[in-house]
């Protein structure tokens, strides 16, 4: 088990450091999902490369509200 994950309701848990005022769960999802476009490349509008991590972190949000 690594430090995100928290065994007792199979959610992740953010450190401390990685979270303030000016940033919550959706840019954490945002930011995970741009990082993964990144990665896997062939991305040449980088206009909408954050637009694109933003709908992506909203759906993640919105699934996980279905699961509650």
């Amino acid at each position: 088990m690594n430090n995100y994950e928290d065994k007792t309701d199979d959610r992740i848990v953010i450190p401390a450091e990685h979270i303030s005022d000016q940033y919550d769960l959706r840019d954490y999802f945002a930011a995970k999902a741009m990082h993964e476009i990144l990665v896997r490349g062939g991305w040449s509008e980088y206009d909408n490369l954050a637009k694109e991590a933003y709908a992506v972190g909203d759906a993640m949000l919105k699934e996980r509200d279905k699961e509650e």
